[in-house]
């Protein structure tokens, strides 16, 4: 048991939850299981903003939970798994279809803005902001392969460029 907490101060517990829920909505919106580059464009997205958002952290504030303290102490390791990550992210961009490549790039704009509007401290303008637009962007890049599937992508990257232009 005590491995488990690996699992989450490496961020991993999202990372599969984020899957699971994938899988979850491509079934009930195409009726079929999410095709393997999709599954694993997200394990390695979510994976990578995880452990990028907590090497910003680490940047920013005082290592204070096990998850922080941890990631501090191994910020070496986690620089080599960003490393992979990156490089897995860009091998598997030659399977992936360009209309979930472009949806996938249209929210990597918003988490770059995201993380800059938090480095400059502008979230704590309005309480529970960063947490409500963290949620968004991860159901956003939850669900980008089930709109991709039902062929709402065109719309999708219209709309968020349009909410956030």
């Amino acid at each position: 048991m005590r491995h488990i907490k690996y699992l989450h101060y490496l961020s991993l517990d999202v990372v599969f939850g984020a899957i699971l829920y994938q899988i979850f909505w491509s079934k009930c919106a195409s009726q079929f299981f999410p095709p393997i580059s999709h599954v694993i464009a997200l394990f390695v997205a979510i994976w990578l903003i995880y452990l990028v958002d907590r090497r910003i952290d680490s940047y920013i504030e005082i290592p204070l939970d096990g998850r922080h303290k941890f990631q501090y102490k191994n910020k070496r390791w986690i620089d080599i798994f960003i490393v992979i990550l990156v490089l897995v992210s860009i091998a598997n961009l030659f399977f992936l279809p360009i209309g979930l490549i472009q949806i996938g790039v249209v929210l990597l704009i918003g988490i770059i803005f995201y993380w800059l509007i938090w480095w400059k401290g502008w979230f704590d303008i309005i309480f529970g902001s960063k947490e409500f637009i963290t949620a968004f962007f991860y159901t956003l890049g939850i669900g980008a392969s089930s709109l991709y599937q039902m062929g709402f992508h065109q719309s999708f990257v219209e709309i968020f460029f349009l909410m956030y232009l």
